[in-house]
């Protein structure tokens, strides 16, 4: 595993998971930052993806991300999104373990329109 490979660092948050004070003697959720991550990101604008045998998906605003499996961290599909150069992106499918070998997890994310 080459450590150039992860030149972008992206972060990782996840919806309604921070119970705050309203000010006003209730709670409200808002958006929890789980951390930062080292990726590597590529676009994929342009491109057809594949996802069915039925229909193809249009990617712009789509990347596809990369980063070191860890397996403290867990992101769930539909909660989680993260956010690069002050875009929000919410991913497109599940993770999945790179090779099977553990050392790295790729998934999809779409820019928030």
């Amino acid at each position: 595993m080459r450590a150039r490979k992860y030149t972008k660092k992206i972060s990782h948050y996840r919806v309604g998971g921070t119970k705050v004070s309203d000010g006003f003697s209730g709670f409200v959720y808002s958006d929890a930052l789980l951390g930062s991550v080292w990726a590597n990101l590529k676009t994929m604008s342009g491109m057809k993806y594949s996802s069915t045998e039925f229909a193809d998906i249009d990617m712009a605003n789509t990347i596809k991300v990369t980063i070191r499996h860890n397996p403290n961290r867990s992101i769930d599909y539909k909660n989680d999104y993260f956010v690069y150069r002050n875009e929000k992106y919410f991913l497109r499918d599940i993770p999945v373990n790179t090779d099977f070998n553990n050392t790295e997890v790729t998934f999809l994310m779409t820019k928030e329109n």
